[in-house]
């Protein structure tokens, strides 16, 4: 059984790579960060009104990413930004954000607030709020989704088991509760550092991408089919002995 610890620098970055030949990663994606971007700038400005139009648009484009079935909107490719890699901008590590029951502060490391913003935005799902939180803190945060969370579990079988998200012999379905989430950035973030060196940085974004990459390659394979975590796991292995 395949562990975590295989997926190497070279795998991820080729993941990464395949995953970015497509317009929802390469033409949406950086689109969520340019909005996401201009909240930031807006929070400096004396207009609540901009402050508001910001949140609003950087929450709809989360959204869009969000989409399912390759059914996102995809118009325009971003400009280019000279220098500026969007997914490097350092932000405060909080901010105050509008929900239906007011004003919100939105803070970086902190799950109760991420539950509040659920809870008080309509038609935020878990996975819709860690888009939103990548967006607005990329290299802190990390998009989670039923494809690279049950990549993640798939790699860490013996963790899933011993938190009972999973059982070996059943096919049961990938927890995606804010625990999870909690878990899998860790992971994640964990990984990128451990993998980074001083020729290659391995972002955290791309070692989600990875996984995300093997989830879609995984669920392809399985045509339909209702496999068992063990199954998945085994399949999950074949898929990155194959890169």
């Amino acid at each position: 059984m395949t562990d975590w610890s295989e997926l190497n620098a070279s795998t991820v970055s080729a993941l990464a790579k395949a995953n970015e030949a497509g317009e929802g990663f390469s033409i949406v994606w950086p689109n969520v960060l340019w909005t996401a971007r201009q909240f930031w700038i807006a929070q400096s400005e004396n207009s609540e009104d901009r402050r508001i139009e910001t949140w609003h648009h950087v929450v709809m484009s989360a959204g869009n990413f969000k989409r399912p079935g390759g059914t996102q909107i995809s118009l325009l490719r971003l400009p280019r930004t000279g220098e500026l890699d969007l997914e490097q901008l350092v932000h405060p590590d909080s901010c105050v954000v509008y929900t239906k029951n007011g004003t919100l502060m939105l803070r970086r490391d902190d799950l109760d607030t991420w539950i509040r913003l659920t809870e008080q935005v309509s038609g935020l799902s878990v996975a819709t709020t860690t888009t939103l939180l990548s967006a607005l803190w990329p290299g802190h945060h990390v998009i989670a989704d039923l494809l690279d969370v049950s990549v993640a579990m798939a790699l860490n079988m013996d963790e899933a088991i011993k938190r009972s998200w999973i059982r070996l012999d059943a096919a049961s379905p990938t927890p995606m509760g804010w625990e999870t989430y909690a878990w899998f950035r860790s992971m994640v973030l964990a990984k990128s550092i451990d993998l980074s060196s001083r020729e290659l940085a391995i972002r955290p974004v791309d070692v989600e991408r990875a996984l995300y990459t093997l989830g879609q390659r995984a669920n392809d394979a399985k045509h339909g089919e209702n496999l068992s975590w063990n199954a998945y796991s085994e399949l999950v292995e074949t898929m990155i002995h194959a890169i």
